[in-house]
């Protein structure tokens, strides 16, 4: 055999050992920054460490996170909160989880608290529903942070809502329960209503060189925190004929695409018209 190979052929178990000890330190790793108090087949609660949690909200919330008591009123902002049925409408928006799972997650987050240490710094909770089409190989999945904040109140962050994951086979508690989170970053387009009317829950805006940047994933309960900057956005709800919407970019653009399509049939714009608006109205969006 060949030196060389043989040595090469000699080094596999050693890095095989080297990759095997990588994942143990990583699952290690994982599991004292998220320590799971509570599982069942659709929700998963956990702890996180605060060192976890500088690595994933702004330095602006990061300055205002305490370590708190929880309590069961912490899931009542769950009801305020909406999110749009239909990606292509701008008016079909629902409650983010229905009554069924709200019961699962406040009955979930009671055993929590009889054996939950007071004091920590912020919870995250992974709910999934699965896809009746495919109830062994598909889930839709939501999972956000909740945390209190210095200045009273507190701040919940979705990282994801309804998310698709699939799976190759029957998937496991360990399979749907993986995820990566990384540092929040603001998002182009709304993906939350919050419910109007309640006038204690906003989005969250950072200021970047005289530009507001709005994360529409996270969200301020209570909060004294950045007043002065508040901003929130929403999208009238039948029956809500007094809601003042401080924004309302999102909202009009799909209503001047209509618009302009229907110029376009009635031939009051040609093709290359159409074409153009629309490219600025998208643009805009």
């Amino acid at each position: 055999m060949d030196s060389s190979l043989f040595k090469l052929t000699a080094f596999f178990p050693i890095l095989t050992t080297l990759l095997s000890l990588n994942s143990f330190a990583c699952s290690t790793l994982k599991r004292e920054n998220y320590k799971l108090k509570y599982a069942s087949s659709s929700i998963a609660i956990y702890e996180t460490s605060e060192e976890n949690i500088d690595k994933i909200f702004p330095e602006e919330i990061q300055s205002q996170i305490i370590r708190f008591e929880p309590s069961e009123q912490d899931l009542n902002i769950l009801s305020f909160i909406y999110i749009k049925q239909n990606i292509f409408s701008s008016e079909e928006w629902v409650p983010i989880f229905e009554d069924q799972i709200k019961t699962e997650l406040k009955l979930a987050y009671k055993d929590v608290l009889k054996s939950q240490s007071p004091n920590l710094s912020s919870l995250f909770f992974l709910i999934k529903v699965d896809d009746p089409l495919s109830p062994n190989t598909k889930i839709l999945r939501t999972s956000f942070y909740y945390t209190r904040l210095r200045e009273g109140g507190g701040a919940i962050f979705f990282k994801e809502i309804n998310q698709t994951i699939s799976f190759p086979s029957q998937y496991t508690f360990e399979d749907w329960t993986l995820f990566q989170s990384g540092k929040i970053k603001p998002l182009k387009k709304p993906l939350i209503l919050l419910k109007p009317k309640n006038k204690e829950l906003r989005m969250f805006v950072e200021y970047r060189n005289s530009k507001s940047v709005v994360y529409p994933n996270l969200l301020l309960y209570k909060s004294s925190f950045l007043k002065e900057n508040e901003f929130v956005w929403r999208t009238p709800i039948e029956g809500d004929d007094d809601l003042q919407t401080t924004d309302s970019t999102w909202q009009s653009v799909p209503e001047k695409l209509k618009t302009l399509n229907q110029m376009k049939k009635d031939g009051l714009i040609t093709e290359e018209e159409f074409g153009k608006k629309k490219k600025d109205l998208l643009e805009e969006f």
